[in-house]
């Protein structure tokens, strides 16, 4: 059986109502964990525990995909809140989705199914805690990793299923680009890069309920890594932030980062499949290079995104055929 993950966005206000899917993605891998609490103290007079209690039920799910050309638009508007701003470049044909971080929560109902024959695990009201993008020079493809929680669980009828067959993207399809804030240029000797966009969740239980009634968003995370050949010290001195860049400054240098990712292929109206993301606001943490022998030399950036003192923190453009808002 095809394994494959199948992904319906319901309305916002609505945490605990399923809805049908409405995008299906071929998944890499998927992992769906219910888990009971069982909440069980030892006695006294026992050598084992006494009587278990069911606690408060909580469900995980996380699964890895293929980036493609629109499979992914659901989960942005999840991850981003209250969905994308939409637009048409040619009415019909080619239309952009631009996400920006805001606190108005986007569920979504989950269906996972490749292990039991004729059946479909299903998570209701899911919401996105996570999200990494990996990168490798070449032609590997783009792999993103989405992981969050959900209000609740059980399992139905398999349903049909007709997956994004848009093209894929790969390394040969990003441009990195790195520099400072305004005037960012390309690093030619990037090799790889993951970004991860993490937001903070907290589930809410009412009096009487085993499963969450409803979950408030928190506080937003953004960090990543570049591991790059070691020719120039382009990174270094952001790292080190200063011109010269072989001593630490006093103050920290903030660059700008864009991935843009770019299939090539015309949807049909003149515009091709992207993705770009732009980070307005990074520093870098942490430098290391380990030398080997006669290995390449690779140094290794660990950087987070902060919030700018003007835009947006992140925001992302997502080019393709789909004519809806991801809402």
């Amino acid at each position: 059986m095809t394994m494959s993950v199948g992904v319906g966005v319901q309305a916002a206000d609505t945490f605990v109502t399923a809805v049908a899917p409405g995008t299906f993605i071929n998944a890499l891998s998927y992992e769906v964990t219910p888990d009971n609490q069982i909440q069980c103290e030892p006695t006294i007079g026992q050598r084992g525990k006494l009587d278990p209690t069911p606690g408060d039920f909580v469900v995980s799910w996380k699964f890895a995909f293929e980036l493609r050309g629109k499979n992914a638009g659901p989960l942005l508007g999840a991850l981003f809140g209250d969905g994308s701003d939409t637009a048409a470049i040619v009415a019909g044909a080619d239309y952009s989705h631009t996400f920006k971080m805001n606190d108005a929560e986007q569920w979504l109902t989950l269906t996972f199914a490749g292990k039991l024959a004729a059946s479909q695990e299903k998570v209701t009201g899911a919401f996105v805690e996570q999200m990494d993008f990996s990168y490798e020079k070449g032609g590997k493809c783009i792999v993103v990793e989405v992981s969050g929680k959900g209000h609740s669980y059980d399992i139905e009828a398999l349903a049909a299923a007709t997956f994004d067959t848009t093209g894929k993207y790969t390394g040969h399809h990003a441009d990195l680009q790195i520099g400072a804030v305004g005037a960012t240029a390309s690093d030619t000797a990037i090799e790889s890069l993951k970004l991860t966009i993490k937001r903070r969740w907290e589930l809410h239980y009412a009096p009487g309920s085993r499963e969450p009634v409803d979950a408030d968003m928190l506080d937003l995370e953004i960090t990543g890594s570049i591991d790059r050949r070691y020719d120039d010290l382009t990174q270094h001195k952001y790292f080190l932030g200063a011109a010269a860049g072989t001593t630490p400054a006093a103050t920290l240098t903030a660059e700008e980062m864009d991935i843009d990712l770019d299939t090539g292929v015309d949807m049909g109206g003149g515009t091709t499949y992207q993705l770009d993301i732009n980070l307005k606001n990074i520093y870098f943490h942490k430098r290391s290079m380990a030398v080997k022998g006669r290995d390449r030399h690779l140094e290794t950036y660990d950087f987070e995104a902060y919030v700018p003192s003007a835009g947006e923190q992140i925001t992302v453009v997502y080019y393709n055929l789909d004519n809806a808002a991801y809402v």
